[in-house]
């Protein structure tokens, strides 16, 4: 019952679904820059509050053609049932894109840069409402940088997870320095 001059109660605030995981409120940033390296490497710097700083190497897992079978491979496969006439399709790769987020991940964070981003989750874990960002900055006028900043970085997952571009708990910020 609601009396002249009150306002009506709101709604509770919905409950997530079991098919729907909490919003996150807070967020421990995970800094990634990458920058050319020596033979064809890129150097990796990883810094957060909560994990401190690291370093690593990447060396890139695979090139964006390399990709194109696995995330585009339903264009080909229409193509197959046009008929007479559709482009021969191309041998499909045995991996997922799920895959090929795993070895994005395992080639980025690594050695003391995987030790940083392990901090900063285990602190995020034991902190409710709390996710990691990772802010991925990378310089697109160094050398062979164009071929890193084309990657998919978004599917990127540790083994047995999402990919990072359907996680709240892990988003992924591109940030391109001039």
């Amino acid at each position: 019952i609601v009396h002249e001059g009150q306002r009506e109660p709101l709604p509770p605030e919905p409950r997530p679904s079991h098919n729907q995981p909490a919003a996150m409120k807070e967020y421990f940033d995970v800094t990634v820059v990458i920058s050319p390296g020596a033979d064809g490497a890129y150097t990796v710097r990883v810094e957060s509050s909560q994990g401190g700083q690291g370093r690593s190497t990447l060396k890139l897992p695979f090139r964006l053609a390399d990709l194109a079978d696995t995330v585009f491979g339903v264009a080909e496969t229409a193509r197959d049932l046009a008929g007479p006439g559709a482009e021969p399709p191309r041998t499909a790769s045995t991996k997922s894109a799920t895959d090929f987020g795993v070895e994005l991940f395992e080639s980025l964070f690594q050695g003391s840069a995987r030790d940083v981003f392990v901090a900063t989750d285990s602190q995020a874990q034991s902190s409710p409402d709390t996710g990691v960002r990772i802010r991925l900055s990378m310089d697109l006028q160094g050398q062979g940088m164009a071929d890193v900043a084309s990657l998919p970085w978004e599917l990127m997952c540790r083994p047995g997870q999402r990919p990072l571009a359907v996680s709240n708990q892990t988003p992924l910020v591109r940030s391109l320095d001039s």
